[in-house]
């Protein structure tokens, strides 16, 4: 559970049949799936090895499915972290210990609390000192809402943006989402000084998580601001505050931030404020920048995304002697919004990403990887149509990919993000081929029906055709030859219910559809 990495699925670009019984898709998968959920968690057979997790869903049965895997989840939140949350002290699995408080000011909204995850001040220093500094961030501001002050794990300079730091965050949003109603599209990360530098980097490295940020008399430490297209960004520092040059670098990754918003209109939303005749501490002028994140609510399924893979790699300015050194980690993140990446291994470089969906075409504008996941859900196309997919304009892949239990569950998994439950994965290369089953149009495609003890196909057109029905490691099941006509029948015998593939060749045109037999 604790790893939150993508886990890549496959998902054919063969069609899924629209004419299977419905009655029997409504009843049976989520049925099933209610089933194996109220099972002892310890006793639940593995999901691949059940016929439900792979049953095509309408959308009516994803939300259901939905509902109760995101039930689950929550359970399991509570249950398997009670008692960091009741201790109010998260431990990972590398041993290390994140403390945090927190407070809560104002009525519930009726869609969740929000929550400001607020990071304080220190870094490369005592212990006793940066202790003092988080009790002191506990008490700092007073937004509507959960405020949350985590005690950082570690006492160095980039205590904020250590690769342990993202999987503490996550888990801070789940506890508080299960245990307190928090609400996910309202997630907001802030920090001071050293919080400060945090916040320059966390807000880009896991931009999917927030609405906004907020930063506080920090140092950027070369983060790039281009993961931050589809949240807002405000920057706070003392107009005296010159040390390693804050107060004037806060306005130079302003005027960075608005070249992209130049070259994109609409997004890149950012506010600096220098405060005059200011110090390092800014006597909580700085805390108009809560009024500015406030405006924000999340947007999960961004129509574009601009993906920079985020690694630890800073700049210590506090070197214990000798010159300022260059701090090498790796990329922490491997999923960003609805795209991700095959590959959980850190690579010799970072991967740049850009990809957008236009109604239900999906674009792979750029890209330095040469393989991808992408992630659907019907907030971002219609699954029940043809989807096309084209990387640097090339057409790779054209179908209708099909909604899974076993694809909602694993996403869920993953990310423990309601909104981030994803029933259909394509898992595309560069240079994929298009799917046969999309080389024709729509019109011209055969028509398959499940009919008794046969399967009924109808042609577009009379002519000699070949059909073979085959598992789904390709064994060949039944086979028929037709030399004319357009009407024929494939008797299938009683196999196993589940899914087969129907493979039809006539003419030069080669379509192969999955089925389901009941």
């Amino acid at each position: 559970m604790s790893d939150k990495r993508m886990h890549p699925f496959l998902i054919s670009g063969i069609l899924f049949l629209a004419s299977y019984p419905v009655s029997r898709i409504q009843a049976g998968p989520v049925e099933d799936l209610d089933a194996w959920l109220k099972t002892a968690r310890a006793a639940r057979p593995a999901l691949a090895s059940q016929a439900f997790a792979s049953t095509p869903l309408t959308a009516a049965q994803c939300a259901q499915a939905k509902d109760l895997i995101w039930t689950d989840r929550l359970n399991l939140v509570k249950s398997e972290w009670a008692s960091q949350w009741t201790g109010k002290i998260l431990v990972d699995k590398d041993g290390f210990k994140m403390p945090f408080d927190y407070r809560i000011y104002g009525a519930k909204p009726a869609k969740g609390y929000d929550l400001y995850i607020s990071m304080h001040g220190g870094g490369a220093t005592t212990k006793a000192e940066n202790d003092g500094q988080w009790q002191n961030q506990i008490l700092l501001y007073q937004p509507n809402g959960i405020y949350l002050a985590p005690r950082a794990p570690t006492d160095a300079f980039n205590m904020w943006h250590k690769d342990h730091i993202d999987g503490f965050f996550d888990q801070i949003i789940q506890l508080c989402v299960a245990n307190l109603g928090a609400n996910a599209n309202r997630v907001y990360v802030m920090g001071y000084s050293a919080g400060g530098d945090g916040a320059y980097q966390m807000a880009p490295r896991m931009a999917d998580r927030w609405a906004a940020s907020a930063m506080m008399a920090g140092y950027p430490n070369n983060a790039s601001p281009i993961n931050l297209r589809n949240i807002g960004f405000t920057m706070h520092v003392g107009g005296l505050d010159a040390a390693y040059g804050r107060n004037t670098i806060c306005v130079t990754y302003g005027n960075a931030i608005q070249k992209l918003q130049d070259a994109d209109p609409g997004f890149y939303k950012y506010d600096v404020q220098v405060h005059a005749g200011k110090p390092h501490w800014m006597d909580l002028e700085d805390k108009v920048a809560l009024d500015w994140t406030y405006k924000f609510t999340r947007d999960p399924f961004p129509a574009k995304v601009v993906w920079r893979q985020d690694t630890t790699v800073g700049t210590n300015l506090f070197p214990a002697s000798g010159p300022v050194i260059p701090v090498k980690g790796h990329p922490t993140q491997y999923q960003f919004y609805w795209i991700g990446l095959q590959e959980t291994k850190p690579l010799a470089y970072q991967a740049d990403i850009t990809a957008a969906i236009d109604s239900q075409d999906v674009e792979i504008r750029e890209s330095n990887v040469d393989s991808l996941l992408v992630l659907l859900n019907d907030s971002l196309l219609n699954l029940d149509k043809p989807v096309r997919v084209r990387w640097k304009g090339a057409l790779i892949y054209q179908g209708t990919p099909a909604r899974t239990i076993a694809n909602l569950y694993r996403t869920v998994q993953d990310r423990g993000d309601r909104d981030y439950a994803f029933p259909a994965v394509l898992r595309l290369k560069r240079n994929m081929q298009v799917s046969l089953a999309a080389d024709q149009a729509p019109s011209a495609s055969p028509s398959i029906r499940v009919n008794g003890g046969h399967i009924a196909i109808s042609l577009a057109k009379p002519g000699a055709a070949s059909v073979r029905l085959l598992s789904l490691s390709g064994t060949v099941i039944a086979s028929v030859e037709s030399a004319g006509g357009s009407e024929f029948s494939l008797p299938y015998g009683n196999p196993v219910p589940g899914l087969y593939i129907v493979s039809v060749r006539a003419g030069a045109s080669r379509t192969a559809s999955r089925i389901f037999l009941p």
